[in-house]
């Protein structure tokens, strides 16, 4: 088997050629429309070697012409400008963001510009990091109706890091509220306050929501002692009702200043019928949010 790839000379002459060989559709356009066409069969061939075999083939005319070489040549060209504006930008967003670390008082300090897909590029660092932080809405999202950014649930789906979800003001963190349903990314969180030193002289609000059972109170009492046994200022409370309600207003009432919750328990289907809590509590909370998986 083999294929003979062929092309016009001229435009006009290939529109020639597709009209004597009835591709009607193709000659009677013009060059955005041979610019989008497919390769077409022309003829299949056969020939004989020298040893008498037959070989069967293909011709197949490209649909390509010389007068494209300018549109390809313009369309490269603005993709090669596009990417160095977005080089550029890029550039004095991590300056500004190292700006504001040094100022902050942090040192050693790396920035990256990287090209391709988000989530992916993050998850590559992730191993360096103890935490990953990310503004909860990009430059895109819409405001006005609490639209999440399109990256934020890819990403924390796909870390195994903590991830912080900052909220647009900041402000000095003292209280935290741990939003506590007794499953394996909620311990991880209790794991995680426990231990971490960053959290040892912050006022710790435990919170368990939703209907509690005698195996959900016996994991909210382990949860406490876990705490306590490391010094956190602990103080429990359990409430029964929907999860973003009841979590929602002690937030405001004790002036929470940080969320400490597990993400997205559930699969992106059965959050797709019925809601996710991870999603409500980012979207309507005005405080950063910690979350784990």
């Amino acid at each position: 088997m083999f294929g003979l790839i062929g092309h016009s000379t001229s435009f006009e002459d290939a529109k020639r050629k597709a009209s004597l060989l009835g591709f009607d559709h193709i000659a009677d356009g013009d060059l955005d429309v041979w610019c989008t066409a497919p390769p077409q069969l022309v003829e299949n061939v056969e020939v004989k070697s020298a040893t008498g075999i037959s070989i069967e083939g293909s011709y197949i005319d490209s649909c390509f012409v010389p007068e494209m070489l300018s549109r390809f040549k313009t369309a490269r060209r603005k993709v090669l400008n596009a990417m160095e504006l977005a080089q550029k930008k890029g550039r004095l967003i991590l300056d500004d963001a190292e700006a504001r670390l040094i100022a902050g008082g942090l040192k050693n300090i790396d920035t990256h510009l990287r090209h391709g897909d988000f989530v992916d590029t993050v998850t590559e660092f992730q191993e360096e990091a103890d935490i990953l932080v990310i503004g909860k809405r990009g430059e895109a999202a819409n405001f006005a109706k609490l639209h999440l950014g399109s990256n934020l649930e890819r990403l924390i789906r796909s870390a195994n890091k903590p991830v912080l979800v900052a909220a647009r003001i900041f402000r000095p963190i003292k209280k935290i509220l741990i939003g506590f349903d007794g499953g394996k990314s909620a311990v991880r969180a209790i794991e995680h306050v426990s231990n971490q030193d960053l959290f040892k002289d912050l006022e710790c609000h435990l919170l368990a929501a939703g209907k509690i059972d005698i195996n959900r109170k016996k994991k909210i009492e382990s949860a406490e002692r876990s705490l306590s046994e490391k010094g956190r200022k602990t103080k429990p409370f359990v409430k029964e009702g929907d999860a973003e309600t009841i979590i929602s207003n002690p937030v405001e009432q004790h002036n929470i200043d940080l969320l400490v919750m597990g993400a997205y328990g559930h699969s992106r289907i059965r959050n797709l019928m019925i809601g996710s809590t991870t999603t409500q509590m980012i979207r309507s909370c005005h405080i950063p949010v910690l979350l784990f998986r």
